[in-house]
């Protein structure tokens, strides 16, 4: 039997899912070298050279930056200083990005590849960076790079899972996610996508179970609260469905059809 409340399943697409896992950029925190990003036990001349690195590409002067750098490492024989080296290209990668410096951000990670193919970081930030510049044939294969080196990284599965999705490879979209919530239950992003999907296939149930998961880990997403709305009457529990409603219009007063939702929610279920 039909519930009084007509769903909108259809009208979901693509521009629903989002990236997950990890920040897909990340932050700095008083330059990069008071943060993870800097190499690991470096020598003080290279978290010198680090520190004057960061600087210059804060100023917009990201060859400068590169050239710091390569003053410092260029011609090394010392094993530790060149592993270094692909790290700090890449945390001068994912500073330029945080900086909407994409150009920058783009020379510097491939550098980095180049230099260590084996930094699962830094594929996947150039995957992030691909995503942002449109060219999804090259996201994917950076985040299938980096799923090759970790195959159990969240950021890489839960983003690969939304190009699966944008592509209709809704199957490996689905997989993706399951593996990369498991690994990583704290992200908001992928309980929602997931939840989604699953609100697709009209399983109410899991559907309210995976956005009530979504909305407990970051309460601040109407659409998820909803959806969620939309699920409860599905699986036949219209009060509780009124309250998922309430909630995404006071996440969003002008949102008009959580409010359409409310008032169906309150009618009696027909017969």
């Amino acid at each position: 039997a039909k519930t009084s409340l007509e769903f909108q399943i259809d009208g979901i697409d693509s521009q629903t899912e989002r990236l997950g896992g990890r920040q897909s950029v990340p932050r700095k925190s008083n330059g990069m070298t008071s943060t993870s990003l800097q190499p690991e036990s470096p020598s003080n001349e290279l978290a010198v050279a680090l520190r004057a690195a960061d600087d210059a590409l804060a100023q917009g002067h990201a060859q400068r930056a590169r050239d710091i750098l390569d003053s410092v490492v260029q011609g090394s024989t010392n094993d530790e200083w060149r592993s270094s080296k692909g790290r700090v290209l890449y945390a001068l990668g994912v500073s330029a990005l945080s900086d909407g410096q994409t150009k920058e951000a783009l020379e510097f990670l491939s550098i980095a590849i180049n230099v260590d193919p084996t930094h699962v970081e830094a594929h996947f930030s150039l995957g992030n960076l691909m995503l942002m510049m449109g060219d999804s044939g090259r996201a994917e294969q950076s985040f299938r790079l980096a799923l090759a080196i970790d195959p159990n990284h969240a950021g890489a599965l839960g983003n690969l899972g939304g190009l699966m999705s944008e592509r209709g490879a809704l199957q490996e979209a689905e997989t993706l996610w399951e593996r990369s919530l498991g690994i990583e239950p704290n992200a908001a992003p992928i309980a929602f996508n997931l939840g989604m999907a699953r609100v697709r296939e009209r399983r109410w149930s899991e559907a309210a179970s995976l956005l009530r998961q979504s909305l407990s880990l970051d309460a601040r997403q109407p659409d998820a609260a909803f959806w969620l709305g939309n699920a409860l009457m599905g699986a036949g529990h219209a009060p509780e469905a009124r309250a998922a409603y309430e909630q995404a219009i006071k996440l969003d007063g002008g949102f008009a059809k959580a409010r359409w939702g409310r008032a169906m929610a309150a009618l009696p279920a027909l017969p």
